[in-house]
């Protein structure tokens, strides 16, 4: 059966042009850091010498706040920026090389603080990570810079701020990165240590891992392990990254890629592992992305051309939706002894761009030679008691920025409907159209805002799009018209047919390919010569296509004469196959009922369109008392009468 649907599809490339935008006004000369909410909308959290920059981005990328903190305070740099909703949790060190406080915040997305903390102890520390746990916990993890005692420090709060518990773990004084497991609990790095904490602050298990050591990128939690990045002592042009199950066993490593610097990564919903990197290249510094499989063999890379400055040094890759991934680095500007923050755009394919292409590079490799250490460090939790934590009002003003657009030639929205058309008025008909974009809104002329309608009616329908950022709108309009109709008149004889007989189905027309549906069974022909059934009270429906592809149908409701209802006076139910059971013949009644009595009157079986087995009883006659139904919405008729059960 041939349905007119008209779905109309449209074969189209992504978005193709890059989108960077480049922040003046404020020097980020300690480095920066993107976060993305679930929106879409983003913040730029940047260091400069004096103070800390807040950018707040709506999903189209416009400004909608901004703020510096911090200022006339000894101010290390801000370490960590999370996303908890549409919520911004910052965490800062306070201090000259060494933390001797963090500052911790949290802001709206209106930049109002809705928490804001100074955490202190008696010794100095250096922090490198702040994390939100599945339980919506805080986690800050550094070490300490006391010469004697343990270093590794982890200090969990709840979402108020309040510290639920703090440990020191090895003597190990060597950075390194966190990040809490998806089942609960936080894996952190120490060098070439790795070691799992549950969610009390107990060490799960210690591995040590040879060949690499920990980078600036923070390791990525999967349902099934972790992902770590590493380089090599001593160089920052090699990069790499392992994958650990979650008891810390190697799975695999990817090769060591030579002369770039990786500093961000993140998993895309494919399970492809992308990094942003710096290419210490013979000619000057660009920013690239490599791309991975998920069992880390190599996909792609992809350098990318600034804009403007000298000299550009990757930071944060994040992706905002399946297809389009933000990535955020500072240019410098050597001569004004300036750096300024850039942001771009792309497609996670980046090969579809044409604006500000990327080029695809190959980059030099060596073997990995990631190991497990046979005889890993042991140490537990020693608890730590000495933080301080209070309320405190952190400076904060307004900057004045510049924002100068690069890179920002787009395809135009388009919208296509199609030609005007003739559609089958018996069928559902959709209208789908054609659009080059995947962030819009939709309007219809229905007042539907859906990627599709249902035409109902004949006349004019008209689609509208805009883009997220209401910037440009375009619209397309079609005329739906219905075929003529065609009407079927289908017949069948005798009029007033017995069960059992034979049915003549047939149309008054000169056609061959007719289906006769009515049940479970299907017949084709006309005329069609068939048997009558009590089914067929329900409706034999007559359908054929025309010649505009459209579906045609008539529906029968034939009335059955009554026949004399047989019964057999006798059945002999042992399981040879004749005569096993007693009632009606299924196709002689739509419906019965039958009770079955002894000769004592005394009820033995009460059966609903289901025949009597005699299961469990003697020889013997036996009354029955039949009612019934002949087809659909007949009238009960009432049978009564004995049967013999033979043993």
């Amino acid at each position: 059966m041939r349905h007119a649907f008209f779905l109309i599809l449209l074969f189209f490339a992504p978005l193709v042009g890059a989108q960077e935008l480049v922040v003046f006004g404020f020097d980020a000369s300690r480095g920066s850091e993107t976060v993305i909410f679930n929106d879409g909308s983003y913040a730029q959290v940047a260091t400069g010498n004096e103070s800390a920059l807040i950018i707040r981005f709506n999903s189209c990328g416009d400004t909608t706040w901004s703020k510096e903190i911090f200022r006339s305070l000894p101010l290390n740099r801000v370490f960590r920026a999370q996303a908890d909703g549409s919520n911004l949790w910052l965490a800062a060190g306070l201090g000259q090389n060494q933390d001797s406080a963090v500052a911790l915040l949290k802001m709206d997305e209106l930049g109002q603080i809705l928490l804001s903390k100074s955490i202190r102890a008696p010794i100095n520390f250096v922090w490198y990570q702040m994390h939100l746990d599945v339980d919506g916990n805080l986690y800050l993890s550094g070490n300490s810079t006391a010469t004697t005692g343990l270093a590794n420090t982890v200090l969990k709060l709840n979402q108020q701020g309040q510290e639920i518990h703090a440990f020191q773990y090895s003597n190990n004084f060597i950075w390194g990165m966190s990040v809490p497991g998806l089942n609960g609990g936080l894996l952190n790095i120490s060098g070439q240590a790795i070691y799992k904490l549950d969610a009390n602050g107990n060490v799960e298990w210690i591995q040590r891992y040879q060949g690499y050591y920990q980078s600036s990128i923070p390791p990525i939690a999967l349902n099934d392990g972790f992902l770590i990045f590493g380089k090599y002592i001593g160089a920052i042009d090699r990069t790499l990254v392992f994958k650990i199950d979650l008891q810390g066993n190697l799975i695999w490593s990817s090769d060591v890629y030579l002369n770039i610097n990786a500093t961000a990564a993140s998993v895309a919903s494919n399970g492809h592992i992308h990094m942003l990197f710096t290419n210490f290249g013979p000619n000057q510094i660009q920013w690239g992305v490599l791309e991975l499989n998920a069992d880390g063999s190599y996909q792609s890379t992809y350098l990318l051309p600034k804009n403007t400055g000298d000299q550009l040094y990757a930071r944060d890759l994040d992706f905002l939706s399946e297809d389009q991934m933000l990535i955020s680095g500072l240019i410098d500007f050597t001569f004004a002894s300036y750096q300024a923050q850039v942001f771009r755009k792309l497609p996670i394919d980046i090969s579809t761009l044409q604006t500000c292409a990327g080029t695809l590079s190959g980059i030099p490799t060596e073997p990995s030679n990631v190991t497990m250490d046979s005889n890993p460090p042991n140490f537990g939790a020693n608890r730590y008691n000495d933080f301080t934590i209070q309320n405190y009002s952190f400076p904060e003003s307004r900057v004045l920025l510049s924002l100068n657009n690069f890179c920002q030639t787009v395809d135009p929205l388009s919208l296509d409907l199609g030609p005007d058309r003739q559609v089958c008025a018996h069928n559902q008909v959709y209208l789908v159209p054609n659009i080059n974009a995947t962030n819009y809104q939709i309007l219809w002329s229905t007042g539907a805002s859906a990627d599709s309608v249902l035409v109902t009616t004949e006349g004019w329908y008209w689609c509208e799009i805009s883009n997220a950022c209401g910037a440009e709108t375009v619209r397309d309009s079609v005329f739906i018209s219905f075929f003529p109709k065609e009407v079927l008149e289908a017949s069948f004889f005798p009029e007033r047919p017995l069960l059992g007989d034979s049915l003549i189905l047939s149309v008054s027309e000169n056609l061959n390919e007719i289906t006769w549906t009515y049940g479970d069974t299907s017949v084709s022909g006309n005329p069609a010569q068939v048997e009558s059934l009590s089914s067929m009270t329900e409706g034999i429906i007559a359908t054929y296509i025309d010649t505009n592809g459209c579906l045609v149908s008539d529906t029968l409701y034939p009335r059955f004469e009554e026949a004399q209802l047989y019964m057999p006076n006798a059945f002999s139910p042992n399981g040879d196959g004749l005569n096993d059971v007693f009632g009606p013949h299924p196709d002689a009644v739509y419906h019965f009922e039958m009770e079955i009595f002894d000769r004592y009157g005394k009820r033995q079986a009460s059966l609903n369109d289901q025949w009597w087995d005699g299961q469990g009883l003697n020889a013997g006659a036996y009354t029955y008392v039949l009612i019934y139904q002949i087809q659909a919405q007949g009238e009960l008729r009432i049978k009564r009468g004995i049967v013999n059960l033979i043993r």
